[in-house]
This record gives structure tokens, sequence and C-alpha cells, in this order.
């Protein structure tokens, strides 16, 4: 595991976070401020040919505007800050549509345009993130990447369903990492565990625990 790295960029978060609650107080002049929300996630992978590693992602969010920093999500080693703006559709059938724009560095230099969407009727979900690294050392070395899910919750505490992914920051064979997924929920708490390429001999987990504000 490599824990170096993600300590020394959640310290960093959690100082800049202290200030940023402090402005979701309310304004005084006419009205309430929107309040700031929070959202930590950890994401626990351990491929078959390669280490395992850890790779948390912090996000902030204000009215429409939502902000983002990874860790060893592009790449290893490599750290991303994203800034965008939410728009959003329809009341039983709702759709979330997020555009980004990223800047990456450490073993991987580059800005990324980026989009995060979810669809959701009833029960039903789809879900995706997905960008293009543009790799601003050697262009012929940009990537796409892609996070999927598409989730059906019997229970506002459950839910189950399919996840795809196409990754840079391990070794796979294939081009896209397919599975299933099971999540639960208490509160303002999450756990998810993945199960990619089930059918195959190199199958393997992945863990994900959140909590939001």
């Amino acid at each position: 595991m490599r824990w170096t790295g993600p300590a020394r960029l959640l310290a960093v978060l959690a100082a800049l976070a202290l200030p940023l609650r402090a402005q979701s107080a309310p304004s005084g002049a006419g009205g309430e401020e929107p309040a700031w929300s929070t959202t930590l996630e950890l994401y626990a992978f351990d491929p078959p040919e390669d280490d395992a590693y850890l790779s948390p992602v912090v996000g902030f969010g204000r009215g429409a505007w939502r902000f983002e920093a990874r860790w060893q999500y592009e790449d290893l080693d490599t750290g991303s800050l994203f800034a965008g703006r939410a728009f959003t559709f329809g009341e039983t059938l709702t759709l979330e549509l997020v555009p980004l724009l990223g800047l990456v560095a450490g073993d991987t230099d580059g800005v990324a345009p980026a989009v995060e969407a979810e669809l959701a009727w009833r029960a039903f979900s789809f879900a995706t993130e997905s960008e293009y690294v543009i790799d601003l050392d050697d262009r012929d070395d940009s990537f796409f990447l892609s996070w999927n899910e598409l989730a059906f919750s019997p229970a506002e505490w459950l839910s189950v369903g399919f996840v795809g992914s196409r990754a840079r920051a391990y070794e796979q064979d294939l081009e896209i990492d397919r599975g299933l997924l099971l999540g639960i929920s208490a509160g303002s708490f999450g756990f998810t565990v993945y199960w990619f390429n089930p059918d195959r001999d190199e199958s393997y987990l992945a863990l994900a625990f959140s909590w939001e504000r």
C-alpha cells in the first residue's frame, strides 16, 4: 500500500475544509448563502497483476458548483484537481450532468476534460465518471478513463448491480474490467464491494468507503 502521498493530500484538504465550512454560515444580508457540502471517498484496489493501492477522493459542493481532489485516480503517485458545474433535469426521471475540467500532476502531468452524470428512475440508477487525460509531456500517452455503475436499490440502504471500469492506474489484460457491485449505507456512511471479472481466473475485489455531509 502507498500511504505517504494520500496522507499528505488528506491533511491539506482537511485544512482547506475548515474555512470552507466556516463560509457556509448565513450571510446576514438578505438570507443564507448556499451551504457547502463535503464528500469523502476511499477506494481500495487489489488487482491481480499489480500491487494493492488506495485512491482517496475529496469533493466539495456549493450550490451547483462542484470541486474534487483525487489521488492515484488517473495514475499511481499522481494527484488531480477538478472544478465544474452541475445541471439537473427532470422530476420522475432525473438527470444530473456535471462537466468538469481538471489538472493532473505527478507520474502523469496533464489536463483532463471530464464529465460526471447520474440518471435515476425510481429504484434504478446509472452513474458514470469519464475523462480524457491529455498528457502534456507526450501527447501520444494521452488516455481515456471511465467508471460506470448500473444499480437497483430494493431498499434505501441497499444497492446491487453492475460495474464497468477502464483504468490506467493498474495493469489489466482486459480493455474494460466488468463485474458486480453490492452497496450498503447507514446515514451519511456508505460501503460498496466490487467484484471485477468474476468469470475469469484473474478476478479481483475493490472496496469503497464513503461519507457525505
